[in-house]
């Protein structure tokens, strides 16, 4: 929200008007490419509109109004709301408690599985050579 000075820019069809120096050009161009929405759509001085809202988040702004001359000031008083609604989400996660884990039971469980049909019926005969070396390490 500011003070732009760029009065020569016709913001109800995103064009600069006769008479717009370059830099107001480039301005405009430059807000058009960063997909830039400007709210302001009255004059914010007695003859031209230089007092501007700007977002890069179209639904960002609504209800944008202009309350007035400012008693010490040329310019108007603009108002408008901010939406920062949020989403509510919720989430449920399974953390487990490592430390209650019964490593005893699951060696047995691994010392009592018969680890050659597991591998040849999942797995195949491919990977033989790979339970070779996890049975050795495990035994």
């Amino acid at each position: 929200m500011g003070d732009f000075n760029y009065g020569h820019i016709d913001w109800s069809i995103g064009a600069c008007e006769s008479g717009a120096t370059e830099e107001c050009r480039l301005f405009l161009e430059c807000l058009q490419e960063g997909f830039i929405t400007q709210y302001v759509t009255s004059k914010t001085t007695e003859r031209l509109l230089l007092d501007l809202v700007l977002t890069n988040e179209p639904e960002l702004i609504n209800e944008v109004e202009n309350l007035g001359k400012f008693a010490t000031s040329g310019h108007s008083l603009l108002y408008w709301k901010i939406n920062v609604g949020r989403e509510e989400t919720s989430m449920k996660v399974i953390r487990f408690d490592y430390n209650k884990m019964d490593l005893n039971g699951i060696r047995e469980e691994l010392r009592i599985c018969n680890w050659d049909e597991v591998m040849l019926i999942r797995v195949g005969p491919c990977l033989r050579e790979g339970y070779w070396i996890y049975s050795i390490n495990m035994c």
